[in-house]
């Protein structure tokens, strides 16, 4: 019984979107792998400790697998609007990026989930830290981003790539 729950559960989030999951894996005690038909990331639970990075004002969440795809079809839609010289190559890009994925609820109570997200060819060097641990790098332009979408007004902010040069 116990093997059925996670197939039904994919079952139901591929015909309730239209991303469609492929793969969910536990990664560790903390992080859940996920991969979709235009997404791979890792989604991070409440408990995991990712210190200053990123900017959690009130309370962490854990992300459900339909917040995730709620955040990645607005990644899609959106980021091509957003008013930042890198978000056109990054948004035509999307695909051959890996993601992180942390939940937070803002001052306003608003779920916010926090997109970290570097390259796959960067992977061989990762492969270990990235489904376990946050990847912070420096520099690297827009081999490296980060995001933030609210998921209650459904709208990108803090967009940025790591420095040139």
């Amino acid at each position: 019984m116990k093997s059925l729950i996670l197939p039904a559960i994919m079952l139901i989030v591929s015909i309730a979107s239209a991303q469609r999951v492929i793969k969910i894996k536990r990664a560790s005690d903390h992080s859940t792998y996920v991969h979709g038909d235009k997404f791979e990331g890792v989604i991070f639970t409440k408990d995991y400790d990712s210190g200053a990075y990123i900017n959690k004002r009130n309370k962490e969440f854990t992300p459900t697998i339909n917040e995730i795809i709620l955040a990645e079809k607005l990644l899609y839609k959106n980021l091509d609007t957003i008013n930042n010289k890198w978000a056109s190559s990054v948004h035509k890009n999307l695909k051959t990026y890996l993601r992180q994925y942390f939940g937070y609820i803002n001052v306003n109570g608003e779920r916010i989930i926090y997109i970290y997200a570097f390259r796959k060819k960067d992977l061989p060097e990762l492969r270990k830290q990235w489904l376990q641990n946050l990847i912070m790098v420096e520099d690297g332009g827009d081999n490296y981003w980060q995001i933030e979408i609210n998921l209650n007004t459904k709208k990108l902010l803090s967009f940025g790539i790591n420095s040139v040069g």
